[in-house]
């Protein structure tokens, strides 16, 4: 699964890429990235680059992250909304003498 992400992940840095640098998506390829290297240290287009490879590295590493995230959700302890709240039954409330609302208790 990894690799298909990592090939997806070649194709929209490409594409970040070449959007960026206004260029044109004809010339996009698995390797656009690979040969952006070639072009010289002081040319402007340089600077999206290492942007452009953080959207590889992210897509390629989403399938471990979704993995490790349900993992964890999997371990947490699962907590009630509202505590641990219940109604009483019939024979916990025999035992306060609850005969109920309508009646007057005091004594």
């Amino acid at each position: 699964m990894m690799v298909v992400c990592f090939v997806i992940g070649l194709y929209a840095g490409g594409a970040l890429f070449l959007h960026l640098t206004q260029g044109h998506f004809a010339g996009l390829s698995w390797d656009t990235l690979w040969e952006a290297r070639k072009l010289p240290w002081n040319d402007r287009r340089m600077l999206y680059v290492p942007w452009s490879w953080c959207v590889t590295a992210a897509l390629t590493f989403l399938p471990v992250g979704i993995t490790l995230m349900a993992i964890f959700m999997r371990l947490k302890p699962k907590t009630s909304l509202h505590g641990d709240a219940r109604f009483a039954n019939n024979r916990e409330l025999r035992q306060f003498e609850y005969q109920g609302e309508y009646k007057n208790t005091s004594k």
